[in-house]
């Protein structure tokens, strides 16, 4: 992790690739939020101050004013593409998640519903029964209507979290 980031694109030796090291998904820091926070559950290793880094990077510079995840950004939080896709929506509810069980407050509570709203009104309700847009611009435009099948592993995790803390509060 590299200033509060974490790098996507690295060269054989593991240095930064000279085009795209600056290059940044921030639905992976949602990811890696959820990932560590299951980590942390396995082995009791302390994961806090990374998770926060991570969450402080991605919700300072990792979404558009319409409150989705952005595609890509650069390292230092301008915007590379405003696009948002489907999966980086499931990452950010799973992140959500994740922070609401090791904090749980009415503010979380609110973030997840949040998220759930925006993908079911932004990639959910506007696609034909049963499938999913994938993409939208900043606006909330449908960019791709097409529906990739990766993106049902993320759809199904990320409501597979939903179900197994929904009684929990």
């Amino acid at each position: 992790m590299q200033n509060d980031h974490l790098a996507e694109f690295f060269q054989a030796d593991l240095s930064l690739n000279s085009k795209t090291g600056t290059h940044i998904d921030p639905g992976h820091h949602y990811e890696w939020i959820w990932l560590l926070n299951h980590y942390q559950k396995l082995t009791g290793i302390k994961v806090d101050t990374t998770i926060n880094a991570l969450y402080r990077f991605a919700q300072q510079f990792g979404h558009n004013d319409n409150g989705l995840v952005r595609d890509e950004i650069y390292a230092n939080g301008e915007p590379l593409r405003s696009t948002s896709r489907l999966w980086c929506q499931t990452e950010y509810l799973k992140a959500c998640i994740a922070l609401w069980e090791r904090d749980p407050s009415d503010t979380r509570r609110t973030a997840i519903s949040q998220a759930i709203e925006h993908i079911f009104v932004y990639y959910l309700n506007p696609a034909l029964p049963g499938l999913w847009v994938d993409q939208v611009d900043n606006s909330g435009q449908v960019l791709n209507e097409n529906s990739p099948a990766s993106s049902f592993y993320h759809l199904f995790l990320a409501f597979s979290e939903l179900l197994r803390i929904a009684n929990k509060d």
